[in-house]
């Protein structure tokens, strides 16, 4: 049940930012800002491939109390471990490169595409955490003698 959450949850995120990412190329190409649209989708590919990459490891990873037996594997630790010594080498090899082989309003679109989904991760957690914060109490009132 939780994998399917998860999912929901990724599904969810991906076609909210894809409705941004959308919104944004149309924009762009309004205002005759052509050479953005690579950057930017480049930019927003990787966001996307990072947030897969999460979705796919962490389920992995993350065993619930009740099947620990069932599965073998890594610790968790040293499972995230790799995985973080694999990804974010081959993610500032790539932002290195683009940052010295494409001009600044490119490296600028590039980040306006990755943050893109970002903004959408971080505003739907804010939207959840919202809509499931208790009601505020009610205010106390002077007892009247009616």
């Amino acid at each position: 049940m939780m994998a399917n959450d998860a999912s929901g949850w990724t599904r969810a995120t991906l076609r909210s930012a894809g409705w941004l990412a959308t919104t944004i190329a149309f924009l762009l190409c309004g205002w005759n800002q052509w050479w953005a649209l690579g950057p930017f989708a480049v930019g927003f590919a990787l966001g996307i491939a990072l947030l897969l990459g999460h979705a796919w490891a962490i389920p992995k990873i993350i065993v619930p109390a009740g099947h620990q037996k069932k599965r073998r594997g890594l610790a968790p630790k040293t499972a995230i471990l790799g995985i973080a010594l694999v990804k974010y080498p081959l993610v500032a090899t790539l932002v290195s490169w683009i940052v010295r082989h494409w001009e600044p309003r490119a490296v600028a679109a590039f980040a306006g595409g990755f943050v893109c989904l970002q903004a959408v991760i971080g505003l739907r957690a804010i939207g959840k955490a919202m809509t499931e914060s208790p009601a505020p109490p009610e205010r106390l009132r002077p007892a009247t003698d009616d």
